[in-house]
């Protein structure tokens, strides 16, 4: 036999669903200022690496081109800033798929179920919305959203492979491995989360 379930407790689910959106909504922006954070070390690091690379030891050559563990210094730091912002919009997703698959149909549940008219359905994701017209736009956001983070990749790019052509001795030993390794995982990280994003969102658009 169902329960019965009170007004007053209605409210107070409804009430503790929307303190839990609020929480959840908090995480987000936190996530999104870290992301936003990383972006502005990462130009600041591009900037040191460029004034380095004007620096000329005794030979007259730059000191960036003599000395490989200042390359692997720079490649390795980019890496980990990549990491780090691979990894805080991992939880964003999780959280918008929870507030999307769990929360929401938690709150609409109270407050009439999903027979109800258009106005009245709660914490819909409005990008989705937009990719139920047009299944394209959920490829296209799976791989802008991978833009922001070769702001901080292309450096340690660039750092391996100037490492590369200026210490050619150095191809292959442990050294190298050390710096190329961290940039390695990145792609197959990002070609999960553009996988993930275009299938989420193209999912979400059927329904």
């Amino acid at each position: 036999m169902r329960k019965y379930i009170t007004e007053i407790q209605k409210k107070f689910a409804f009430d503790s669903h929307i303190s839990q959106f609020e929480s959840i909504r908090d995480k987000i922006t936190l996530a999104t200022e870290l992301q936003n954070n990383i972006v502005n070390y990462s130009i600041a690091a591009i900037g040191g690496s460029i004034a380095l690379s004007a620096f000329k030891g005794n030979t007259g050559v730059p000191l960036l081109t003599q000395e490989p563990y200042i390359l692997t210094v720079i490649s390795v730091l980019m890496s980990m800033l990549t990491w780090a912002s691979l990894e805080a919009e991992i939880r964003i997703h999780d959280y918008r798929r929870y507030i999307d698959k769990v929360l929401s149909k938690k709150v609409q549940n109270l407050i009439g179920g999903t027979d109800l008219p258009s106005d009245y359905t709660v914490l819909k994701m409005e990008i989705a919305e937009i990719s139920r017209f047009q299944k394209i736009r959920s490829i296209i956001r799976g791989i802008l959203v991978s833009g922001k983070f070769m702001i901080s990749y292309i450096p340690a790019i660039i750092a391996i492979i100037i490492f590369t052509i200026s210490f050619p001795h150095w191809y292959g030993s442990v050294f190298f491995w050390f710096t190329v390794i961290p940039a390695l995982i990145v792609p197959f990280v990002l070609s999960v989360q553009i996988l993930f994003v275009s299938g989420y969102y193209w999912q979400r658009s059927n329904r």
